[in-house]
């Protein structure tokens, strides 16, 4: 399958793409026949700022619940997209939730909120979940916000709607996932093996890279044309989209339950 993207991405802006790793923020930028990835302490470091670039898409959920909404959507309709890698989507816990002092506090105050516990997979990323709620109130209203991606769902897009057959971290889901992004990014392969040789595995793992750029190739890719789950998000007590944005890619129809992917709104 052939794209715009195998020489590059055109436009007048960069598409990038952010995955949490053990140093920090592991981000890709595209731009033109150009690539740029680094590590960034803080979401509010990334270049530029997020402001003035294509929507900088973050795996990181974006769009907490309340007592109001207790559940998302998009975590629902995600699992069963990805079917064998739905294991990979959590449900994150309320905003108020995230200023507990410990795991215990949270679970507590979790269930006072929503009648649901959180795991501790979720108390662990609480911190990231704090500064991306940060930054995204920060930005609401901006032209180019960062958006909550999931990176196995947009392998299912870029692959023509299947999942990926292989768990990320093992060779064969290693190369499976980068036989995908070659396709639609020429320059996939040599990337990768760039920032592998940048980084030492304790700052960055070779997932979190994979991850980071199929989300910058997906905001490259479908810079007019980012689709989100629900099509009609449920908003957050802060007025945050509760979404997980995908590619639109012709021929792809990954619609749900009778629930058809439309465009995102701007």
């Amino acid at each position: 399958m052939g794209s715009a993207a195998e020489n590059g991405f055109p436009g007048p802006a960069p598409a990038y793409g952010v995955d949490g790793c053990p140093a920090g923020w592991f981000y890709v930028g595209l731009e033109g026949s150009a690539f740029q990835f680094g590590i960034v302490g803080a979401l509010f470091d990334l270049p530029r700022g997020g402001r003035n670039c294509d929507p900088i898409l973050v795996d990181i959920p974006i769009g907490l619940p309340s007592a109001r909404t207790p559940v998302r959507d998009c975590d629902r309709l995600c699992r069963r997209l990805i079917g064998p890698r739905s294991s990979s989507v959590f449900g994150p816990p309320a905003r108020a939730s995230l200023s507990a002092g410990d795991y215990r506090q949270a679970v507590v105050m979790n269930e006072e909120v929503t009648g649901k516990r959180i795991s501790r997979q979720a108390w662990n990323l609480a911190p990231r979940l704090r500064e991306a709620d940060a930054v995204a109130r920060a930005g609401h209203g901006d032209e180019a916000p960062i958006r909550e991606a999931h990176p196995e769902l947009c392998f299912t897009v870029l692959a023509g709607g299947r999942p990926m057959g292989h768990y990320k971290k093992t060779e064969q889901g290693h190369e499976e996932r980068l036989a995908v992004l070659a396709r639609h990014y020429r320059p996939a392969r040599e990337l990768v093996r760039r920032a592998l040789e940048s980084f030492p595995r304790s700052q960055v793992g070779r997932d979190d890279i994979v991850d980071a750029l199929v989300l910058a190739v997906s905001a490259g890719l479908c810079r007019s044309d980012l689709r989100t789950l629900p099509p009609l998000p449920q908003k957050d007590e802060a007025g945050l989209p509760m979404e997980i944005v995908y590619p639109g890619v012709e021929g792809v129809d990954i619609s749900l339950e009778g629930i058809a992917a439309t465009p995102v709104v701007s």
